[in-house]
């Protein structure tokens, strides 16, 4: 009787290649998974990540609104279909003057006693309590001893009289969301700072002590806003996370 040859027949050799391929395949699944399953963790972290950190910009710009200044209405909201612009004024170094001389209506520079910090490119604030607006300072000339003339980027709406307005060096911060890279940027000085990247909606809301809109600046108690973003997930697909905050600004209650 012949012996059988050692080895593997055709058919084991064709089972145990089949048998392979699903435990590489299974394998292979379950790899993909926790890939994915970690990309999506991981994006949605670093997108957590950056939202919080703009939240605590914006939370603190808000808190500090008007810091330094007395009278001027330094908080401002405007309106698209896309985003809400919120614009917030402070006065870091807490410095002012006055005038030296009437600055009339449609005048194109100012006469003040002191150089306070003014600086070509930044703003200042001037209000006698019945009247106020902002102004963009393209250059300053004089001393001391004249008075320091700070020419304007744009004439003044109102006139005011020697000696009895404030004027304060004014620093404007300026949050909303880019149309074309939509980020949220925070912009101060002329300078741009990306906060997070692909928020999709940026709302402010400005509310009275009794949670209702607020009419006018002074009725202003509480400042929320929100926003939404997107992080992307596996197979390219993306996933939504909002951020929302209510603010109570100091420094105009």
């Amino acid at each position: 009787m012949p012996k059988r040859q050692a080895g593997f027949t055709l058919i084991e050799t064709m089972v145990t290649v089949i048998i392979g391929a699903i435990l590489v395949t299974s394998l292979f699944k379950l790899w993909s998974a926790n890939e994915n399953g970690a990309l999506r963790l991981g994006n949605k972290g670093d997108f957590r990540n950056r939202a919080t950190l703009a939240s605590t910009n914006l939370n603190h710009a808000i808190t500090m609104a008007g810091f330094g200044m007395a009278r001027l209405d330094v908080v401002a909201k405007a309106t698209t279909e896309a985003t809400d612009t919120l614009s917030l004024y402070s006065n870091p170094d807490q410095r002012r003057t006055t005038l030296r001389d009437t600055a009339r209506a449609n005048a194109t520079s100012i006469l003040v006693f002191n150089d306070t910090g003014f600086t070509v490119g930044g703003m200042l604030g001037i209000t006698d309590s019945l009247k106020q607006e902002f102004a963009s300072i393209s250059s300053i000339s004089g001393d001391s001893s004249s008075g320091y003339r700070i020419y304007l980027a744009a004439p003044l709406h109102n006139s005011f009289n020697p000696g009895v307005p404030d004027i304060y060096p004014a620093q404007k911060e300026k949050f909303y969301i880019d149309a074309q890279s939509h980020a949220l940027i925070h912009r101060t000085a002329g300078t741009d700072k990306t906060l997070a990247d692909n928020i999709t909606d940026f709302r402010v809301e400005l509310q009275d002590a009794s949670g209702q809109p607020a009419t006018s600046f002074r009725t202003i108690r509480v400042v929320s806003f929100s926003f939404t973003g997107n992080y992307k997930a596996p197979q390219g697909a993306f996933n939504q996370m909002r951020f929302s905050s209510t603010v109570l600004p100091r420094n105009i209650l």
